[in-house]
């Protein structure tokens, strides 16, 4: 029996941010060609700050993406204060990784619901899914709006905050406005539940596919990390001070995209939620737990699809965190206290936070009256692209030799990058560094 020969082609995959294009080609049953294109304009922004002053680059670089406005600014703002030696409150921690939690979830319930859950049921998008599956559409748009609502009340505006500065906070919550966000997470327990239990009713709707690779995340000893932590990977089980992080990202490009690619200790790496869960499985406590074992959810996971398992972990991780952080303000007061003080001089600083796909660094230097003349920003996309590529490559084999039709293994491929939630716009940086 001859062996199939046929080629996969798609144009500007759907249900992702930005343009990225899959091309795989086989031939007589062998993989002859599998390319990630991404085909986006490079943004530039390392080119543009420079010259900036420093108080003007969180607002500038949170730009980068208006669906992770809120990690560009706090990885953006932890550079520039470790460029000055700015040591913020412990109140302005707090604070900040409760804005994290809540960008978290606003990110990770919208691709759940309205990206991933289409290929669940086959359906071409979140509106085909309104008439059949109601309840559950309904239930993410009150989750969503809970999230957005929380990043208003934090930091003044649910994108691009102006809440925030360097050293601190401009605006603080009210007690009321912090007894408010409890009484909404409290009220939507409901809704996360039952988004949680429609996707584990459908989970053996991810192939059951599998490739080790590297996971590097932040790792921390006491706090799931999303603001806070330490450079981690799960080959080397060391971990990597923020100014080591070039000796583990090591960017690179190829001629078919505009995104850079990372590699480390193998020929790609993960970022993202299952990244972070992978290393940091024993913080993975309470409700996320139990989400957890819906799942069946057990570390290392290897499964890429998965990463969408491990949105949903973090997702009642960050619910459940946020309503105890949001009680230790309240006990706290919580106190007006102005910004810390930033004395401007010459050096650099280095930012490393976890945006919802994953790693996030900015790296900016200043001269002695403070104005950026050199910047570097290494975003999760461009890090897992190289990773995804490599999935592409032991996948279409696999589905191959399972007899997938050109067509399955077409809606496996778009989903698997539909499981990266890649962010595609921010991570075309090849240009002016």
């Amino acid at each position: 029996m001859a062996k199939k020969s046929f080629e996969v082609r798609v144009d500007y995959v759907t249900r992702v941010e930005g343009h990225g294009n899959i091309w795989v080609e086989v031939k007589n049953g062998k993989l002859e060609n599998c390319r990630l294109e991404i085909v986006e304009s490079p943004r530039m922004f390392e080119a543009f700050v420079r010259g900036r002053e420093w108080w003007e680059m969180p607002w500038i670089t949170c730009r980068i993406c208006g669906i992770c406005s809120h990690a560009h600014m706090l990885t953006s703002l932890k550079a520039v204060e470790d460029a000055f030696g700015v040591e913020v409150s412990e109140q302005t921690k707090i604070m900040r990784t409760l804005v994290d939690d809540a960008e978290q979830l606003e990110s990770h319930i919208l691709h759940v619901a309205y990206l991933v859950a289409p290929d669940l049921f086959k359906a071409p998008s979140v509106i085909h899914m309104a008439g059949t599956h109601t309840d559950l559409i309904k239930a993410a748009l009150r989750l969503k709006r809970i999230a957005n609502d929380m990043l208003l009340i934090l930091t003044g505006h649910e994108v691009h905050a102006p809440g925030m500065v360097v050293g601190g906070f401009a605006r603080w919550p009210e007690k009321k406005e912090l007894e408010k966000i409890k009484q909404m997470l409290d009220d939507g327990m409901e809704d996360l539940m039952l988004l949680v239990n429609v996707v584990a009713e459908n989970a053996d709707k991810f192939p059951a596919f599998t490739r080790e690779t590297e996971y590097i995340s932040l790792k921390h000893e006491k706090e799931f990390p999303f603001y806070d932590g330490k450079i981690y990977s799960s080959d080397t089980k060391k971990t990597y001070e923020n100014e080591e992080y070039k000796d583990v990202v090591n960017e690179y490009v190829v001629p078919w995209s505009t995104c850079k690619r990372s590699k480390f200790q193998r020929s790609s790496y993960a970022v993202g939620a299952l990244a972070r869960c992978n290393n940091n499985p024993e913080l993975i406590t309470g409700l996320a737990k139990e989400v957890a074992d819906k799942f069946g959810y057990k570390a290392p996971n290897y499964n890429p699809y998965f990463n969408n398992v491990g949105q949903l972990i973090e997702t009642a991780l960050c619910w459940e965190r946020s309503k105890r952080l949001c009680d230790e303000l309240i006990e706290r007061g919580p106190e007006k206290e102005p910004p810390a003080e930033v004395k401007v001089k010459e050096g650099r600083g280095i930012g490393v936070t976890e945006a919802p796909r994953g790693l996030l660094i900015h790296d900016y230097t200043f001269n002695k009256d403070g104005i950026c003349i050199g910047a570097n920003c290494v975003i999760p996309t461009n890090q897992n692209t190289g990773n995804l590529e490599d999935d592409m490559r032991e996948i279409v084999p696999w589905l191959v030799e399972q007899g997938k039709s050109p067509e399955d293994i077409q809606f496996y491929l778009e989903m698997l990058m539909r499981a990266y939630d890649p962010c595609i716009s921010c991570s075309v940086h090849t240009i002016f560094r």
